[in-house]
C-alpha cells in the first residue's frame, strides 16, 4: 500500500472514504490518443490480417469458433490485462462521485503470483463482454509499486452495508480488459492509424503501441500507460487539487523549447521528438504560468558523494 501519507491531507473529502454512490470517471483529462487507445483494447488482442479474414461481416468481441480453432492449430495463448485506472480529487455532483484520473496502468491476470495463461478454448465457455459487467477493483492498490491487497467486486466491496475504510486513491478501478495473445507476426497487425499524421509519427505511435500493449508480461508487474511516477507527486497532487490547481502530470521540455505533457500529446501534434533532445521530464507543469515542480525525494534525485 502507499504508506507515508502526510495527515495534512485526511480533511480532504472523500480521500478516505468512498460513500455508496455512483462513480463516474472523468477521463476527458487524458490525452485524447491515450483515451481512444483504452477504448480499442478489448477482445482477443492483436488482430492480425489472418484474423481479420476469419470475420468477412465485421470483428466481434467474442471470438468466433473459426478464430478459437485458429488459435489452437498455431499452440496460441492468452495473457487477460487489465486496464487500471488510479484517481483523486473525487467530488460529489448529483449524488455522483467524480474523479481524475492520476494514473492509468496495465497488470495481468494471475495465478500464484505469476501471469495466468489460458487456452483459445477457454473462450467457447467465457463471456468477455461480462467481465466488465462485474466492476472488478484492486482494493489499497498501489500503481507504483504492482502492489495490492484484494482483488473482487466494486458492489461487493462498497455495498450500503459496507463501512470500508480506504484511501480512495488506492481503489484500482478497472476499465478495460483484453486478452493479450503469446505469438503474432508484428508486421500484420492492424491498428487504428492517424492518417493525416506523417509517415514519421505514424511509425512511431504504431511502434509505441506494440510494445506498450502488445508485449506480453513474464512476470508480474504493472505497466504504466500515464501518470504520476511517485507517492509524493500524488500527495501534492491532492493538496494542489483541494485548492483548485491542476497541473499537468509528467510533462517533458525539450531543446527547441517544445513542451509536450507525454508522448500522446506528441502524437496528437504530429511532433514526437527523439529522446536525446529531451532537457528534463517535470513532474508538475502549470503550462499557463511556465512553472515547472519537481517534488520526487532524494531517493530519486541524488546520489552519494
Amino acid at each position: 500500500m502507499i504508506v507515508n501519507r502526510p495527515l495534512s491531507l485526511e480533511k480532504i473529502p472523500y480521500y478516505k472514504r468512498l460513500p455508496h454512490l455512483p462513480f463516474a470517471p472523468n477521463f476527458s483529462v487524458l490525452p485524447e490518443v491515450l483515451n481512444i487507445d483504452i477504448l480499442t483494447l478489448d477482445g482477443l488482442e492483436p488482430i492480425t490480417l489472418d484474423i481479420a479474414r476469419l470475420y468477412p461481416s465485421g470483428i466481434t468481441l467474442q471470438p468466433s469458433q473459426e478464430a478459437i480453432d485458429y488459435y489452437l492449430r498455431q499452440e496460441i495463448k492468452f495473457q487477460m490485462v487489465f486496464v487500471v485506472a488510479n484517481f483523486y480529487d473525487l467530488r460529489c455532483s448529483d449524488n455522483v462521485i467524480q474523479g481524475r484520473p492520476y494514473s492509468i496502468s496495465l497488470i495481468p491476470a494471475s495465478k500464484r503470483g505469476k501471469p495466468q495463461e489460458m487456452s483459445a478454448t477457454f473462450f467457447k465457455n467465457f463471456s468477455i463482454e461480462k467481465v466488465l459487467e462485474q466492476e472488478p477493483v484492486y482494493l489499497n492498490f498501489n500503481p507504483f509499486k504492482g502492489e495490492w491487497d484484494l482483488f473482487g467486486s466494486f458492489g461487493t466491496f462498497f455495498n450500503s452495508q459496507s463501512n470500508l475504510d480506504i484511501y480512495t486513491d488506492s481503489i484500482g478501478f478497472i476499465i478495460g480488459v483484453y486478452f493479450l495473445a503469446s505469438k503474432y507476426n508484428k508486421r500484420d497487425i492492424l491498428l487504428t492509424d492517424i492518417v493525416s499524421a506523417d509517415n514519421r509519427t505514424r511509425r512511431k505511435y504504431r511502434d509505441y503501441r506494440i510494445k506498450r500493449y502488445y508485449t506480453s508480461f513474464s512476470k508480474l508487474e504493472i505497466r504504466k500507460l500515464w501518470g504520476a511516477d511517485s507517492p509524493i507527486e500524488l500527495f501534492l497532487i491532492h493538496a494542489l487539487a483541494n485548492k483548485g490547481l491542476f497541473p499537468k502530470i509528467q510533462t517533458s521540455i525539450f531543446k527547441d523549447g517544445s513542451v509536450y505533457a507525454n508522448f500522446y500529446d506528441m502524437v496528437s501534434a504530429f511532433n514526437v521528438k527523439e529522446e536525446h533532445h529531451l532537457i528534463t521530464a517535470v513532474d508538475l507543469y502549470f503550462e499557463q504560468e511556465k512553472l515547472a515542480v519537481f517534488c520526487d525525494s532524494k531517493q530519486y534525485h541524488s546520489r552519494a558523494f
